[in-house]
């Protein structure tokens, strides 16, 4: 069964749409200034904060042997032995950064947002984040050879 994690960004897409909204009714109405240059800011500062943030997330899908990594546009596979290293951000929102041994189609780093309603930031690693280390640990062992042969 695939452990899916999927990204929804939602709540930034909302924000965005009702700054924008409120910019350009403030904008074609008869407000000071100064109003109109705050709701302009806002939301190009926002949407900064969101693209750094972001636009770098990829929709990942863990499979047997290989992550389905997608930029909603595009997709490739990555085998689990290919990933150098698995660790986990708590800043928001909380990501799984995967490195990898060898560049892919999106480079030589991905960047996830895990699944997880209603779950603290600071509470212990997320599942996925359990269940990709293990992944790639057995997938290491399976490629190097036995010492005993």
């Amino acid at each position: 069964a695939a452990l899916r994690r999927k990204l929804l960004a939602k709540d930034p897409i909302l924000w965005l749409a009702m700054f924008g909204g409120v910019t350009l009714a403030l904008w074609f109405g008869s407000v000071e200034f100064g109003t109109q240059a705050f709701f302009t800011a806002v939301p190009l500062i926002f949407l900064a904060v969101f693209w750094h943030t972001h636009l770098p997330l990829k929709k990942v899908i863990a499979e047997s042997d290989s992550l389905r990594v997608s930029n909603f546009v595009r997709e490739t596979r990555v085998a689990y032995r290919d990933i150098a290293s698995v660790r986990e951000r708590f800043w928001s929102p909380r990501t799984i950064e995967i490195r990898l041994l060898r560049s892919s189609l999106f480079g030589d780093r991905i960047l996830f947002a895990p699944f997880a309603p209603f779950a603290p930031r600071w509470s212990k690693e997320h599942a996925a984040t359990t269940f990709l280390k293990r992944q790639v640990r057995a997938h290491s062992e399976e490629k190097q050879p036995s010492r005993n042969a």
